[in-house]
């Protein structure tokens, strides 16, 4: 059997010599150690105030105040003004119109028959129905000749007949009708 020669053990070991001393550049080190977290302080008692109050992130008057720029011409921000609400939008007219209601003497059966312009359908409804295509209309209420309708927070009715119809125009007597 052949002996190996010294000097291949040389180089090996040479080798891992180098290998050893650059390990570090070539592996990350390992990661720093996470801080402990600090315990929270206690709220602040209501009416005591003091240092232990918590500001939310964000609150930078303290440094404001501060002035630790020495900062005295800096002109203070105006405060922002209060956004106008805008106003609410008239919804348009619903395009239905009351065809009839069904009361029955007990309440039992309670029904409204309701002709919609837009889709030219007449449709049965009752007490809670959502009408379609009126962006949400509701039935609250179905009395004889006249419901009550919920549209976003606003009530409308729609009658049977025209309000200019409701009185019957009384005869003047002046005429009479023979035969």
């Amino acid at each position: 059997m052949i002996a190996p020669r010294p000097i291949h053990f040389v180089n090996i070991a040479l080798a891992l010599a180098l290998v050893w001393a650059c390990w570090g550049a070539f592996v990350s080190p390992p990661p720093a150690p996470i801080p402990a977290k600090r315990a929270e302080e206690p709220a602040a008692v209501p009416g005591g105030g003091g240092a232990a109050a918590r500001r939310p992130r964000g609150d930078y008057g303290v440094i404001e105040q501060a002035d630790i720029f020495r900062n005295k011409d800096v002109v203070a921000r105006p405060p922002e003004p209060t956004p106008i609400p805008p106003t609410p939008v008239p919804l348009p007219p619903m395009e239905l119109q009351l065809q009839g209601t069904t009361v029955s003497p007990r309440d039992k059966i309670v029904r409204a028959i309701i002709y919609n312009k837009k889709t030219r359908k007449t449709e049965t409804y009752v007490k809670n129905d959502v009408i379609p295509d009126t962006g949400g209309a509701k039935i609250v209420e179905i009395i004889r000749n006249r419901v009550v309708i919920d549209r976003q927070g606003t009530s409308e009715s729609l009658e049977s007949y025209p309000p200019e119809l409701k009185t019957i125009p009384q005869g003047t007597g002046e005429r009479t009708i023979r035969r």
